[in-house]
C-alpha cells in the first residue's frame, strides 16, 4: 500500500504533486535545448567546446570526433576531458599525415594546417584554404638522358646547346673536325671537317643566330658554322688573330676571345666591330698568367683562366669595357676550362702535357678551393642542358676519353 501511495503521489496533495509534475517538465524541455544548441555552452558533434565552453579540446589545431565508447557524462553540463589523437613515445601528438579531405571538420570550416614544416628536398606543398597540392613542374632545361661519351676523343672544345645537343672540336693530326653526338646517343665524330686546321681552341654557340664559332690555328682566323643549313661547313668569320686561346658567347651574341699573344680579351660585335675589353694587359708574358679560359656568371662579370699559371682573374665590365679587376680563388694553375654551377661554384680544369693537371672547385664566395681530380689534361668543360641531365659535367680531354663527372648542384643557366 506504501508502494501504491508513493507512486500515486499519496505522500504529496494534488496541487504539490501538479507542481512538481510542471518543475519536472520544465526540466527536461531545458536538458533537450541544451543539447541541441552549439551556442549554449555544450559539446559539440566533433567533440570540441562550442564558443561558450571550456573544454581542453578547444586550444588544439586539429579537432577529430572521438570514438563513440571513449567517454562517458555524467550529466550534460560535465565533460570528462579526452584525447582523441593517440601520444607518441614522448606523450606528444604522434607523427600522423592526414589528407587535406580527413582534416575537414563536420561544421564546414576550412581544414587545419596539418602539412609538414618545408625541408631540404619537399617539393609538395599544403594550401590550407583550398587544399589544393602544387608539385613543382619538370624543368624545361634539364632531362634525364645521359648518351655514352665513351667515342668523344681528343676533345678540345665542348658547348651543349639548349636542346641538349653536344659539340666538341678534336682532330686526327692532319684535320681537324667538329663532331656531334645528340641526346638519344646518335653520334658522327666527323660531322664537319675543317681542312687543313688540325689544331682548334675554343668552342662557342650563339644561340640567337644559332652558329658555332672556333678558332683555327693554322688559318689563324676565328670560323663560323651556321647550324640551319643542309650541309654545315666552316666559313671565315673574323681573320688576322693568332694564339687565341678560347671563345665564349656573351649577350646578344658578342664573341669574347682570350687573347693569348697580346695578353688580352678581345670583343667583337656581330657586326664585327673590334673592342678591347681589357685596360691592361693580363700576365706578365704570353706563356706567364696571360688570358686562357673564358666564361660568364649571370650577371655578366667575366671570369679569365691563366695560361701557364695564376689565378682566376674576375672582371667587372660596363658596356664591354673593363672597369674593375680582382682575382677569385687561390687555385694558382692553367685554367684552361671554367665553368659555374648554379649556387656559382667555379669549377677550372688545368691543361698539361704530360697529365699532371688538375680539376678543382671553388666555393661561391671565392674562399675555399676543393681538388676533384689531382691528376690529367682538361680542356673546355659545359654541364648538360635540355634533353640531358643538367647534375652531370662534361669535361674535355684533349688526349683521351670525354669525362662525365655527375655533381650535386644543377649547372648555371647562363641567359646567353
Amino acid at each position: 500500500m506504501i508502494r501504491r501511495d508513493l507512486h500515486r503521489g499519496v505522500l504529496c496533495s494534488p496541487p504539490c504533486a501538479r507542481s512538481i509534475g510542471l518543475a519536472l517538465a520544465l526540466l527536461a524541455g531545458l536538458v533537450g535545448c541544451i543539447g541541441r544548441n552549439p551556442h549554449y555552452g555544450g559539446i559539440r558533434s566533433d567533440g570540441a567546446a562550442s564558443d561558450g565552453g571550456t573544454s581542453d579540446q578547444a586550444s588544439r589545431d586539429v579537432s577529430l570526433p572521438p570514438p563513440e565508447d571513449s567517454a562517458t557524462f555524467d550529466s550534460p553540463l560535465q565533460e570528462t576531458p579526452i584525447d582523441p589523437l593517440p601520444p607518441d613515445a614522448g606523450g606528444g601528438q604522434a607523427d600522423v599525415v592526414v589528407s587535406a579531405m580527413d582534416a575537414t571538420p563536420d561544421d564546414g570550416s576550412p581544414p587545419a594546417d596539418t602539412s609538414a614544416p618545408d625541408v631540404a628536398g619537399n617539393d609538395v606543398h599544403t594550401d590550407t584554404s583550398t587544399a589544393d597540392v602544387t608539385v613543382e613542374p619538370p624543368d624545361p632545361n634539364c632531362g634525364t638522358r645521359r648518351p655514352n661519351v665513351d667515342g668523344v676523343l681528343n676533345a678540345d672544345g665542348l658547348v651543349i646547346t639548349p636542346d641538349g645537343t653536344l659539340y666538341y672540336s678534336t682532330n686526327d693530326k692532319t684535320n681537324g673536325y667538329i663532331g656531334r653526338l645528340l641526346p638519344t646517343g646518335e653520334h658522327l665524330p666527323r660531322w664537319v671537317p675543317i681542312p687543313g686546321d688540325p689544331v682548334t681552341f675554343g668552342l662557342a654557340f650563339d644561340k640567337v643566330r644559332g652558329r658555332l664559332f672556333f678558332h683555327g690555328s693554322n688559318s689563324g682566323s676565328v670560323q663560323v658554322v651556321h647550324l640551319g643549313t643542309p650541309q654545315p661547313a666552316p666559313l671565315p668569320f673574323v681573320t688576322g688573330l693568332t694564339r687565341v686561346n678560347d671563345i665564349a658567347v656573351g649577350l646578344n651574341g658578342d664573341l669574347f676571345l682570350a687573347l693569348q699573344g697580346t695578353r688580352g680579351v678581345l670583343k667583337i660585335a656581330p657586326d664585327g666591330t673590334r673592342v678591347n675589353v681589357n685596360n691592361d694587359p693580363i700576365g706578365t708574358t704570353p706563356d706567364s698568367g696571360s688570358p686562357a679560359g673564358l666564361n660568364f656568371w649571370t650577371d655578366g662579370t667575366l671570369y679569365v683562366g691563366r695560361h701557364g699559371t695564376g689565378r682566376v682573374m674576375r672582371i667587372l665590365m660596363r658596356d664591354n669595357r673593363e672597369i674593375d679587376r680582382d682575382l677569385w680563388g687561390d687555385a694558382n694553375m692553367w685554367g684552361n676550362g671554367i665553368v659555374f654551377d648554379s649556387s656559382k661554384r667555379l669549377y677550372v680544369g688545368s691543361y698539361s702535357d704530360t697529365n699532371a693537371g688538375k680539376l678543382v672547385r671553388i666555393s661561391a664566395d671565392g674562399t675555399k678551393t676543393d681538388p676533384i681530380f689531382n691528376s690529367g689534361s682538361y680542356a673546355s668543360m659545359a654541364f648538360g642542358r635540355g634533353q640531358l641531365s643538367c647534375y652531370d659535367l662534361y669535361i674535355a680531354v684533349p688526349n683521351g676519353k670525354m669525362i662525365r663527372l655527375t655533381t650535386d648542384v644543377k649547372g648555371a643557366l647562363l641567359p646567353f
